[in-house]
């Protein structure tokens, strides 16, 4: 007897591996995208980007990490490297002593002292340092996006320590807000007092300043970057209100009694303080530079005006975006040179 044949039973699809497979559909798509357009983005809008970024400190809110060397860059336009040395500053670290062979000159500032937008070697602390043929010590204190608060705080926990002869302060318009985001130092009774930052660490915001694949992203960078200029322009926004508003503008006035009592606090332990900033900003703040100039006047300070320095100066400005590039960092560290031989 001839045997039976059937025909073959499809093969059913367990829902499980439904769902996987529509995951991994979903996931090649998603990364078709992503990498679509972070080479759309790459090639048509180039973001910058900055790694490692600050992480966070107590006592100053943000810190770039010591022993590091930082790649700031856009891609297919312009790169550069900051090398932060064993104390967390930019430049050759000169060791904590007793006595020093040479007089020390202790720079305080943001981005512009730092030497955001030039590379190793050509921001003007280095430059002062080689046009003065190394006859003094300089120290670079200063970080991006610190207000004076922050610079005066690190001061007193590490610039005068090296008993310095000279402190170079460079002032920017944003340092007067910039006080408010980290109020790390005030006045009491006349002198600085010294706290650490309201502001908590936060584990994702950690997680996301050392993550190498999300800091390189493109689509991230677009993302930070918008955020950022709309804080920018938020900020503008509430600098003029104040001067607009206000009879004695609460941030000029806060900077001017935080200058005043540092400027007084070195006075007492001989120290010369200089002043100067991109572009004579100082005029936008008529209060803060009357006090300034009051200063002046008491030889407390002495105020150089960088403007005169640039005059018939063409394209001083970096690729990066600060004003100051590596024509701006040689002339002002020069000029800085000179005034400090003139002493």
């Amino acid at each position: 007897m001839q045997e039976k044949t059937y025909p073959p039973e499809s093969v059913s699809i367990s829902f499980g591996r439904k769902v996987l497979f529509f995951l991994i559909m979903v996931g090649i798509i998603a990364a078709g995208i992503i990498i679509g357009a972070e080479l759309i983005i790459r090639i048509f809008l180039p973001q910058p980007f900055l790694f490692p970024r600050w992480e966070y400190s107590a006592e100053y809110g943000s810190v770039f990490p010591a022993d590091t060397t930082i790649t700031s860059g856009c891609p297919g336009k312009w790169e550069f490297v900051y090398t932060i040395n064993k104390y967390g500053n930019r430049g050759v670290a000169v060791s904590i002593a007793d006595h020093y062979d040479k007089d020390n000159i202790v720079v305080l500032g943001d981005s512009f002292s730092f030497g955001q937008g030039v590379n190793d070697g050509e921001d003007y602390p280095s430059v002062l340092s080689a046009a003065l043929e190394d006859k003094f010590n300089i120290i670079n204190i200063s970080c991006p996006g610190w207000g004076l608060t922050q610079q005066l705080r690190r001061y007193h926990d590490f610039g005068r320590l090296y008993s310095p002869k000279v402190v170079i302060l460079q002032f920017s318009a944003n340092d007067l807000l910039d006080n408010f985001i980290n109020r790390v130092a005030e006045v009491r009774d006349g002198k600085l007092a010294f706290r650490n930052t309201d502001r908590k660490k936060g584990g994702i915001k950690t997680w996301i300043s050392r993550c190498y694949p999300l800091q390189k992203s493109q689509i991230y960078c677009l993302i930070r970057n918008l955020y950022n200029n709309e804080l920018w322009r938020e900020r503008d926004k509430k600098d003029a209100y104040l001067s607009r508003t206000e009879s004695i503008p609460s941030h000029e006035k806060f900077y001017a009694d935080l200058l005043e009592a540092f400027a007084r606090s070195l006075r007492r332990s001989g120290t010369l303080l200089l002043m100067t900033g991109p572009q004579d900003s100082i005029d936008w703040f008529p209060y803060l530079k009357q006090r300034i100039e009051s200063l002046e006047t008491e030889e407390l300070l002495t105020y150089h005006r960088s403007t005169p320095w640039f005059e018939e100066v063409e394209d001083f400005g970096s690729p990066e975006g600060h004003s100051w590039g590596k024509k701006a960092h040689k002339i002002v560290g020069e000029k800085l040179a000179e005034i400090i031989r003139n002493l």
